[in-house]
């Protein structure tokens, strides 16, 4: 007999958990819920301490530890946050203090965490979506009330290696980033036949005719791509390109191709150049890649300024 994957006792023949189990645990992740839904709307210190205390109180399944708990908060957090940020009410509605505890809030919960630790740093990477989201929702919101926007702070050797143009600083940094650029190819036909008049030397009748064709090439290498107040910057280890805003005809988001999951199928920037090219950064992800595109559309219309 199988052993119930809540409480470890003895299931019966063909199940996995108790009936009673199974209710125990979707009751203490209710309760878990609700308390980030209590904590994010009162949106202090006082809230947390609160959460905490109730997480450590629940009568929790015997499988279940408090780590437990602390990681379902942090997927409760993320739906709050991804509803918020889909909505563009990050740079509507919320103010300076209320996305700073939203940062604050996951980060208190990362800390709670309890050994054996998880990957931290794979944690990080699993909701940078919604955390950059937040970042990139309070400089919008910076921006719409005519404050000025905080450049992004030295010590990271990226960004510090860049001689930037007077008046021009750096606003985000996106990690992992692909290049896709034009590439065009002369592809020649040749009509008629050909004779052999000497060894080596061949007489052809006929014309021969060519079309030019294009096709869009992802580099191998991954960069990163940093967007400033002026244009966009991209490095990676063979390839080092700078687009100033001036620069840019059209810009767009560049969306997968369902129909498609390779790995190079993601996300990104499209650029269409003044000189006719087209080049596109495969961010990644659809989240960041609809931040850093609401930024361009803001950095192109020379609407951030340093503060």
């Amino acid at each position: 007999m199988a052993a119930c994957k809540y409480c470890g006792q003895s299931a019966g023949w063909f199940l996995d958990h108790h009936n009673e189990c199974l209710s125990k645990y979707n009751s203490v992740l209710a309760a878990v819920s609700d308390g980030v839904t209590q904590a994010i709307k009162h949106s202090d210190d006082a809230a947390l301490l609160q959460l905490k205390n109730l997480l450590k109180s629940l009568d929790r399944p015997a499988s279940m530890s408090f780590s437990d708990l602390c990681l379902a908060a942090m997927s409760d957090w993320r739906r709050a946050v991804d509803s918020i940020c889909y909505t563009d009410q990050v740079s509507l509605e919320l103010t300076e203090g209320q996305i700073l505890f939203l940062i604050r809030f996951f980060h208190t919960l990362v800390s709670w965490l309890e050994p054996p630790l998880p990957d931290v740093q794979e944690l990080f990477r699993w909701y940078s979506d919604e955390l950059t989201s937040l970042g990139v929702g309070d400089t919008i919101r910076r921006i719409c009330l005519g404050e000025g926007v905080d450049g992004l702070g030295k010590g990271d050797p990226k960004v510090d290696s860049i001689n930037y143009l007077r008046g021009e600083f750096p606003v985000v940094a996106v990690q992992n980033v692909r290049l896709e650029t034009e590439q065009a190819t002369y592809v020649r036909n040749y009509g008629g036949p050909s004779f052999r008049v000497a060894p080596g030397l061949y007489w052809r009748m006929g014309q021969s005719q060519g079309q030019f064709s294009t096709t869009f090439v992802v580099d191998a290498h991954v960069g990163y791509l940093i967007l400033t107040n002026m244009g966009v910057y991209y490095s990676n280890a063979a390839t080092t390109l700078y687009v100033p805003c001036a620069q840019v005809l059209q810009h767009k988001i560049l969306c997968p191709d369902p129909s498609n999951l390779a790995a190079t199928n993601a996300a990104g920037l499209i650029l269409n150049l003044r000189n006719g090219k087209q080049v596109a950064f495969l961010i990644g992800s659809a989240h960041q890649s609809l931040c850093f595109v609401k930024l361009f559309f803001l950095a192109a219309a020379g609407q951030i300024h340093a503060k």
